[in-house]
């Protein structure tokens, strides 16, 4: 885009400024009785329109003399377009010099239409005008470069005089080198007397900063050495510059030195002029003329000076002031086939402030408009746009006047929120392909038309129906705009009329090939920014692209075909705007670097891919575009309690939301509000899953005392809402997104036990669901549970009622029997005949709240001897062998172990399996437990006997040096590690607490390097002055770094205290607090 922009860009400033030389040459002219100095001000205007490429609008300026194409370019500025920015891609292009005649000239020149669009004709001259202005630039700085260097090497010797003026030998002509510090060279062989006046003249040039400006006016000669107006300034302020230098020292000296001053200048002068930034040389430039002017200097009158002053001030503000930006421009020919969709969208987005027009839309039924039999206008016509900013809508109209040759821009109000709109593009474009040979053979006789838009029909509801696009009629049923045109006819006396049975109706299409790309997602071949790259082409003209997983922007915007070149322009929501060329090559979206932007995170190479994969989800779908924050499910070692993460949402931009382990809030200001809580919270993604636009939090959290369930929260920042799914006691629900496609996923484990299921998440039917595999069976009507009834006696032992592959599904009492499925027939069976025949699923059971729990089958982890796997979402992953020093250690510790047998397992998520000499142990990280199985009784089709089941709860120090073995060579969900074995003879330490309240439910405490609690087994609450022992502290020496936390029934918080982990509280094993107490003393 630089090549096709620039240059254009760079004329406009040099044409400017070309107007600018001119009329300060003729005023110039005008003044030369007047002080040099007035002139030489002038040309500071010139360089500011060297530099400058926009001003503030004006109706003094004197670019209204000629018409000057002035654009809005912010608020209270413009900027001059002779030649349009993007005269290279626009369908008419056309320029307006400002000397009458030569536009006229170079637009018949120009190429027009379709010739323009289809073969870029100007693309190449442009080009090559870069490269070439390119090298000009580079020879008159390479030039600059030598001559400074070639300058410091005559200045190698010096002696310094005083301040900043040296003397050098090898100098023919006092000058002035420097910019910041300003250093004044004289020749060896001045006079005293000549010193004096020269130095003056030296002195009044570094006041005046003319040293600065002459640098910044060879910066400005550089840039546009293309033009010989600018050569010819640079020449005029030169010498006005030494000029006015010479008359300012007369002044101050008096007019008897004029002599000597002359004769200096003759000795001094340098016989050519320097055209470079640096040096000022005294006797550089015309020397005649400077001698001319000094003999012929006086004293100027002061009516004079008053003239001259106020001729500057009035030149200077009307060549510093661009005209007053117009919402008008020129109409391109009387016919509508001649209309310039690009450079009228273009127009009104200028004027409007936009980014790009495809924010510009139009509502049916709000005016029409009159042609002739040749479709030429026939009266003036107005078009109604609107389009939305700032959230706002506002609304102005595309006013056409054909005898003035003009449209003419009103200005925008606040306007009402509409329901149907259509792009205005598209519909410029339906007026412009009219098939008007096709009209005209409907109606021949018609002595003019009318053409109104509609917004609802279709082309099978009407009779007299042409479908049409830019490259003619056609048969393509796909429509953007219905026009309705209705043939006119004379009546006596004066007027038209037409009737309603010769009414055409028009369906225009743009035929762009579109189909063949649309409705499709295409994958990047390339490295993403984590994930996968996709962009996603919508069969209504917009896209979506998601860089990857890391990325936090979703690019969103409009895309059109032409030829086989797709163009994508991000709609800018999130200040980029960036646009992107690819070729399309069969399954393929082929990357053109040229003239794209490129994406925000990746960085995509010239000829690189992007394959199809596939049908792309509907704007409407419940497929929504996933960005991970954080997820410490995946890495809970890394689980930051300490920390906190913050993050920025563009949908949000005034924002900072905050997670630390056990919330999550958004700071707005000095204004801190909580979303929600967890215990912790696990992860959290951002979706649009409710499809307003503005993306929802989606967390795992885990909640609860004692018992802990895991849970999936939902919270709609924007509307204040929040959603959970959890069936505490149950399953668990987590969150995690899917590696395939990048989607969410609920995954459902048994509370004891194994995955059950995994779904989509999703927002259907005005509410959040997930698309669970197995769906329930419609045929079913009603699943009884006979223990809703309270009269209901069973045996509380566990019954087995169905078994997979993977798990074995469990009830709490034996009474399978009494679990009845009513099915829509009036039929009925058993639960478990009805899960054995496949006729009902865990689906139905959900659906009706019946509640079972899986268990992993011990047989399914079998491993081999010592060997340690770790068990994710219900499955061993690869076994690890254990060294033979670590397995003797466990085996050590496994037998010496206090083993309890039991029919009742510990209630615990198992997080590993261990093969110790033949033994099967499950092992929780959380809380320290073994569970011990023998492979001999485990066969493949029953579940252990319960007899067959013993456990162990490890203290805190065995359960330190188990952990500190293991994740050596697994990933523990509580892993340890750092922390060394017991010793043998080492004395273990307990602590305990002594209840200082009523109505206590649970204990939580949490050490530096480890976390837990307690309650009572059969519920109830702990009594005042009780003294229970903290088994999750046995191994430590002191309660540094420990906080505890006593909860009530409903989890509120009755007592709670901390313990800093400093030095200072090294040995600290006695705390007494509002009648609690904790001490190791049994």
């Amino acid at each position: 885009m630089f090549f096709y922009t620039f240059m254009p860009e760079l004329f406009n400033m040099s044409l400017t400024a070309s107007v600018a030389i001119v009329f300060v040459i003729l005023l110039r002219l005008l003044l030369k009785k007047a002080p040099k100095v007035i002139s030489y001000t002038l040309w500071g205007v010139v360089l500011f329109r060297l530099l400058c490429p926009v001003s503030i609008g004006s109706n003094f300026s004197v670019y209204n003399l000629f018409d000057a194409p002035a654009q809005e370019s912010g608020t209270i500025t413009s900027v001059i377009e002779y030649v349009p920015s993007n005269i290279v891609h626009t369908e008419y292009p056309s320029v307006a010099r400002p000397v009458p005649g030569i536009s006229d000239a170079i637009n018949e020149a120009l190429p027009q239409g379709r010739e323009q669009l289809v073969a870029d004709p100007l693309e190449a001259p442009m080009s090559i005008a870069t490269y070439v202005w390119m090298i000009g630039v580079l020879v008159m700085v390479i030039y600059s470069i030598v001559s400074y260097i070639r300058l410091r090497r005559k200045l190698s010797v010096v002696v310094p005089l005083r301040d900043n003026i040296f003397i050098a030998d090898d100098i023919k002509s006092p000058f002035v080198v420097g910019l910041f510090r300003p250093k004044i060279y004289l020749p060896c062989n001045l006079s005293d007397k000549e010193q004096e006046y020269i130095i003056l003249h030296e002195q009044h040039h570094i006041k005046r900063l003319d040293h600065v400006m002459k640098a910044l006016a060879f910066f400005a000669l550089a840039i546009h050495w293309f033009n010989p107006l600018v050569w010819a300034a640079f020449i005029l302020a030169s010498k006005d510059m030494e000029m006015s230098c010479d008359e300012a020292v007369i002044h101050k000296v008096g007019g008897d030195v004029r002599a000597d001053y002359s004769a200096s200048l003759l000795t001094l002068a340098t016989g050519r002029r320097i055209i470079a930034g640096t040096p000022l040389a005294f006797g550089e430039g015309d020397t005649k003329g400077r001698i001319n002017n000094l003999s012929k200097w006086k004293k100027p009158a002061v009516w004079v000076v008053l003239i001259a002053v106020v001729a500057c001030i009035i030149l200077a503000v009307s060549l510093l002031t661009n005209p007053a930006a117009k919402r008008e421009f020129p109409i391109n020919g009387s016919n509508v086939s001649e209309l310039d969709t690009e450079k009228v969208i273009g127009m009104i987005a200028r004027a409007e402030k936009l980014e790009d027009g495809s924010q510009l839309c139009v509502n049916a039924d709000n005016f029409d408009l009159m042609f002739t039999p040749d479709f030429n206008w026939a009266n003036d016509g107005a078009i109604r746009y609107f389009y939305t900013k700032d959230q706002t809508v506002y609304s102005a109209q595309l006013r056409m006047f054909h005898d003035d040759n003009k449209y003419f821009i009103t200005d925008s109000d606040k306007w009402i929120e509409q329901e149907q709109i259509f792009k205005l593009f598209h519909y410029l474009d339906a007026l412009k392909y009219m098939p008007q040979e096709e009209i005209r053979q409907l109606s021949p006789d018609a002595d003019g038309y009318s053409v109104m838009m509609r917004h609802e029909g279709a082309p099978s509801d009407y009779e007299r129906v042409l479908k049409y696009s830019q490259n003619g009629v056609n048969a393509n049923d796909g429509w953007y705009i219905h026009l309705e045109v209705q043939p006119l006819h004379k009546v006596e006396g004066g007027g038209y009329n037409g009737t309603g049975d010769e009414v055409i109706h028009l369906f225009y299409n743009n035929e762009d090939n579109r189909d063949d790309i649309a409705g499709k997602t295409y994958l990047y071949n390339g490295e993403s920014f984590g994930g996968s790259f996709t962009i996603t082409l919508y069969e209504d003209g917009t896209f979506t692209y998601y860089e990857g997983m890391l990325s936090s922007y979703i690019g969103t915007g409009s895309f059109m075909l032409d030829g086989d070149t797709v163009i994508m322009t991000d709609d800018g929501h999130g200040g980029y705007g960036l646009v992107n060329h690819f070729r399309h090559d069969g399954d393929d979206l082929v990357f053109i670097e040229q003239d794209s932007d490129n994406f925000v995170y990746v960085k995509v190479k010239d000829g690189e891919k992007f394959h199809c994969t596939g049908e792309a989800f509907k704007l409407n779908d419940t497929t929504a575009v996933v960005i991970k924050w954080f997820d410490y499910l995946e890495t809970p070692d890394e689980m930051k309690w300490d920390g906190s993460i913050d993050i920025n949402l563009p949908e949000f931009p005034d924002v900072t939301f905050r997670w630390t382990y056990g919330e999550i809030v958004a700071v707005k200001g000095n204004k801190t509000t909580s979303l929600y809580t967890g215990m912790p919270i696990w992860n959290t993604y951002f979706c649009d899953l409710t499809g307003d636009g503005l993306p929802e939090f989606c967390s795992t959290i885990s909640w609860g005392s004692g018992m802990i369930d895991n849970r999936v929260m939902i919270y709609d920042y924007a509307n204040g809402v929040s959603y959970s799914l959890e069936e505490r006691g149950v399953s668990d629900y987590t969150l995690r997104q899917n590696e395939s496609d990048g989607q969410l996923y609920v995954d459902k484990t048994a509370h004891v036990g194994g995955l059950l299921s995994t779904g989509r998440l999703v927002f259907e039917d005005d509410c959040l669901q997930v698309l669970w595999p197995e769906k329930p069976n419609d045929n079913i009507s009603e699943i009884t549970d006979p223990t809703d009834d309270p009269n209901f006696a069973y045996d509380t032992a566990v019954e087995k009622i169905y078994e997979d592959e993977r798990n074995e599904y469990f009830i709490s009492g034996l009474y399978s029997q009494y679990i009845i499925v009513h099915y829509t027939d009036g039929t009925q069976e058993d639960i478990v005949t009805a899960l054995n025949a496949g006729r009902a699923t865990f689906a139905d059971l959900d659906k009706f709240g019946i509640r079972y729990w899986a268990e992993p089958k011990p047989n399914s982890f079998d491993i081999a001897e010592n060997t340690v796997a770790e068990i994710g979402r219900g499955t061993l992953k690869t076994a690890v062998a254990l060294c033979e020093e670590d397995a003797g250690k466990l085996l050590s510790l496994v037998e010496s172990g206090t083993w309890v047998e039991t029919t009742e397992m510990p209630d615990q998520y198992n997080d590993c399996a261990i093969n110790l000499g033949g033994r099967l142990l499950y092992y929780s990280s959380k809380n320290g437990t073994l569970i011990q199985y023998d492979l001999s009784k485990v066969t493949t089709y029953s579940h252990p006997a319960p007899s067959g089941g013993r456990y162990w709860t490890l203290g805190m120090a065995e359960r330190l040096f188990v952990n500190n073995i293991l994740c050596e060579y697994i990933d523990l969900a509580y892993g340890i590690t750092d922390v060394a074995a017991p010793d043998d003879d080492e004395e273990l330490c307990r602590f305990y607490l002594t209840i200082g309240a009523e109505g206590v439910k649970s204990i939580e405490l949490s050490m530096p390097s480890s976390s837990g609690g307690c309650e009572n087994a059969d519920g109830s609450l702990f009594k005042k002055g009780e003294r229970i022992w903290l088994e999750n502290l046995d191994g430590y020496s002191d309660l540094r770094g420990l906080t505890i936390t006593a909860l009530g029934v409903n989890g509120e918080v009755i007592w709670t205290a901390s313990i800093p982990a400093t030095d200072e509280n090294k040995g600290f094993t006695h705390l007494i607090n509002d009648g609690w107490e904790i001490t190791n003393i049994e």
